[in-house]
């Protein structure tokens, strides 16, 4: 079973921190300059949530992952350091400091024990609660800037004072010692200035500067013990996984995932979720606060509130904080689900004004209906309903099938806006006041026609349709209830008429029940998209090949689907190997484990695990299972530079040869039993070995960077050359390389001659047409691309190819005679070898 991924989200948290800073700039500025009481605390608690992500980013800094360079990390949390404010040196030694005391004798400030100072205790335990800690913190950084002795003094200090123990002084005073006293006063200096340069360059005033701060520290100091107040008494074990709501998990970051932090500190805030065990205790944060503000107790008391806190379990939310990759993907769905609704929701809106009849759905008390300014608010709140969907739908796979939804919806409806143009009867709208602002954007929005049926209805169900399965009854009340107030928000604003309202609700039904019915051959559509756009991101040449798959697949799409989960399955494998698709553990293990799936025919429920199950069933049923025992192959053999690439191997060039010969004669061949084709690839051998050719040259340099080495092993040994300490400019300054890369160039022109021979005794069978396209896009490679990117391939010494061919063959005497079997050596005609 593979880990849990650790990577830094390096760019994220240096976003995060710049858009924190503003926004946490603006804010006091706001709090600052505002007249209204509510303005200010509108400003404060704002500032309480931009200040805790801060604090939560100068925490990654203090464990050394909020970025992987050194230098950036420590600049980023001396940064995120001096909103505190804090200094970065002295923020580590005391939070190392409680992760090795943590539930220890000198950290259980809700237990009393004989010979506590209750009073000391009890005070130290409300001050946590309404925020008062965070002052004394505060004062105690200030104080090791300007009177660093204060800090020796024995009752904070000597072991045999109770004041110390009970309040931990001594465990975090001590760990001063271990700090280089100039850095940890320099970066507090640094924090004391970044406040001061913040009254001045933004005009704060005292009061708006201590209601931020305030409510900043009511929140951060209330969290820095309710995760481990009544926890188990273990410094691992000793801490929650507290339940919040998602603007919390959002602003602080999954800090209140602190029992998986503490099990694993080096675990980026990111990568929290997927490390935390699911059947862990995960109390809400309301019940501790609300039991921490009964005070301390006994022991025995506080075990038994321990208890009964461990006793809830992690319930499914509505609402969830989606890793970076599902945010990703939503955007991506979003942007061309817009694209396509501008393109034919405009386009529609268009072509209805150029339609000469009208129809007219009003009913006659219709016009009694008043126009509500106001309903514009509810209107709009569709868009918000829409944004929800990455935060309530877990799977990537059920977003792309409510986007296709809304995609289908904005077709169909289009085809209604252009052959039944409504005629609307509501009368000229004038809104004025405070909706008219609201007003103004819904009917900007909105364009002169496109009426029957109203998208905005429909849209609004669809997404509530697709929220359902993860709400509880009340939450699906509740969101019926927000699209029912839609609904009715399109004919108060006198937008639609009740025909419109009705024919919507049918839309989004009838699309949801169809899209759902076909919901895994979306998916599989859904897979084969993002396997072309993940390629074409890498090369171009990947979006044409994606493009004509697409225009081969047509007009029997579903017929034809192996044409494209074959491509998208093989490639997929391919980039995982290669190392162009991170995966976590050996690439080799992953595929295998697919690979296995494929031969038992189970299969689980990742992206690979689904595309794999639609291409098994594609290739049997055009090819049966013999073609599945050529993709079993074709993976087997694609397997092969991977293990070359762990074993750091060389090999001969007849050994290369023979490899690049099987992979492209499984690869051509699973493609043209897919497009049904006739011919198969033992009937143009020359082209194969043109295959095998383009994919050495053309990747050469991307190969030796992952070092796989397809440079043949004879060349390499006339210089005496070591290519994995070579890079690649220096691997082609070797004269053997280069007159090897010269002879090979020249042999390739040979293949594609006799292939075009070759394909001219099979014309007019089934598939020619395809091969003579790939052996034009070979040869452009020989001709353009390659003498292009490598200028002595263009005859820079001055040797003709076939004198550089000549010099390569004498320095290996065996080469050319092992190159290829005699009936695919493309010097004996074919017809005569016949």
């Amino acid at each position: 079973m593979s880990s849990p991924p650790r990577a830094i989200p390096r760019r994220l948290n240096l976003g995060l921190l710049l858009m924190a800073s503003a926004a946490s700039a603006w804010l006091l500025s706001t709090a600052s300059h505002a007249e209204s009481s509510w303005a200010i605390a509108a400003a404060a608690a704002g500032f309480a949530l931009t200040g805790n992500m801060l604090f939560s980013l100068l925490h990654e800094g203090v464990h050394r992952i909020l970025h992987p360079v050194p230098a950036v990390n420590e600049w980023a949390a001396r940064l995120a350091g001096a909103w505190f404010p804090t200094g970065l040196g002295i923020q580590r030694a005391f939070h190392l400091t409680h992760h090795r005391n943590n539930r220890s004798r000198e950290e259980q400030f809700d237990i009393l024990r004989e010979g506590d100072i209750r009073w000391l205790k009890r005070a130290q335990w409300y001050a946590i609660l309404t925020g008062l800690y965070w002052v004394v913190a505060v004062v105690g950084v200030l104080a090791h800037l300007v009177a660093p002795r204060a800090l020796r003094a024995r009752l904070l200090r000597d072991g045999a004072s109770q004041t110390a123990s009970q309040t931990s002084s001594r465990a975090y005073l001590d760990a001063l010692d271990g700090l280089s006293p100039a850095t940890s006063r320099l970066e507090i200096a640094f924090a004391v200035a970044f406040q001061v340069a913040l009254f001045l360059v933004l005009d704060l005033t005292l009061v708006g500067w201590a209601s931020c701060y305030a409510a900043f520290a009511l929140t951060w100091s209330s969290l820095q013990y309710a995760d481990h107040a009544f926890s188990p008494l273990d410094a691992t074990a000793g801490a929650w996984n507290l339940g919040v709501g998602p603007v919390a998990r959002i602003f602080f970051l999954d800090y209140h995932r602190h029992l998986t932090h503490h099990q694993d500190p080096q675990v980026p805030w990111i990568h929290l979720r997927r490390h935390t065990d699911p059947n862990a205790p995960e109390p809400l944060f309301w019940d501790v606060w609300r039991e921490m503000w009964r005070g301390p107790r006994s022991a025995a008391a506080a075990r038994a509130v321990g208890h009964r806190l461990s006793k809830q379990r992690p319930a499914r939310r509505f609402f969830w904080l989606p890793p970076v990759a599902h945010l990703r993907t939503a955007v991506t769905l979003s942007v061309l689900v817009s694209a396509w609704f501008l393109l034919v929701y405009g386009g529609a809106s268009a072509l209805s004004a150029h339609v000469p009849w009208r129809i007219r759905v009003d009913l006659p008390w219709e016009a009694t209906i008043p126009f509500v300014p106001w309903s514009a608010v509810p209107y709009l709140s569709m868009l918000v309903l829409l944004a929800l969907a990455p935060f309530v739908i877990r799977r990537t796979r059920e977003l792309a099938l409510l986007a296709f939804a809304l995609a289908a919806q904005t077709a169909l409806a289009a085809v209604f806006f252009v052959a039944l143009p409504v005629e609307t009867t509501f009368p000229e709208r004038v809104a004025d006041g405070g909706a008219a602002w609201f007003f103004l954007i819904a009917d900007t929005l909105n364009l002169e026609r496109n009426f029957l049926p109203s998208l905005h209805v429909a849209f609004a169900a669809t997404a509530v349709l697709a929220f359902l399965p993860s709400a509880s009854r009340r939450v699906g009340a509740g969101l019926c209830s927000w699209a029912a107030a839609i609904a009715a928000s399109t004919v108060f604003m006198h937008e639609h008429h009740l025909a419109d309202v009705v024919a919507g609700l049918v839309l989004a039904g009838g699309t949801w029940w169809l899209v759902t019915r076909w919901r895994i051959a979306i998916d599989v559509e859904w897979l084969c998209l993002r396997t072309f756009a993940r390629c074409a991101r890498r090369h171009r040449r990947y979006a044409l090949i994606g493009a004509a798959l697409c225009v081969a697949s047509l007009p029997r799409w579903r017929e034809r689907r192996v044409l494209r989960t074959g491509f998208a399955f093989l490639q997929w494998i391919d980039d995982l190997l290669d190392g162009d698709l991170a995966c976590d553990g050996e690439p080799l293990q992953h595929v295998g484990r697919v690979d296995d799936a494929l031969r038992r025919g189970a299969f689980g429920e990742g992206g690979l695990d689904r595309l794999a199950e639609a291409f098994a069933a594609d290739l049997r049923g055009v090819g049966g299972d013999a073609a599945m025992a050529d993709a079993l192959d074709l993976i087997d053999a694609m397997k092969e530079d991977r293990r070359r690439v762990l074993t750091r191997r060389l090999s001969h060039a007849a050994d290369l040869r023979t490899h690049l010969r099987r992979t492209f004669t499984l690869s051509i061949d699973l493609m043209l039993v897919a497009g049904r084709s006739t011919v198969r690839a033992v009937d143009v051998p020359e082209l194969i070995e043109a295959f095998g050719w383009c994919s050495v040259m053309r990747d050469l340099d991307e190969d030796l960077t992952k070092g796989l080495v397809n440079v043949p092993q004879e060349v390499l040994a006339v210089s005496a050359a070591d290519p994995f300490h070579l890079t690649h400019d220096e691997l082609l300054r070797l004269p053997a390389v280069r007159e090897w890369m010269i002879a090979e160039l020249a042999r390739a022109e040979r293949l594609l001659d006799a292939t075009a021979l070759r394909l001219d005794t099979l014309d007019g069978a089934r598939g020619v047409r395809v091969l003579r396209m790939f052996t034009r896009s070979i040869r452009g490679v020989a001709r353009r691309r390659l003498p292009k990117r490598y200028a002595f391939l263009d005859n820079a010494d001055g040797a003709t190819a076939a004198e550089a061919e000549e010099r390569a063959r004498a320095r290996s005497e065996d080469d050319t005679e092992n190159l290829l079997p005699r009936s695919l050596d493309p010097r004996v005609d074919p017809a005569t070898h016949a």
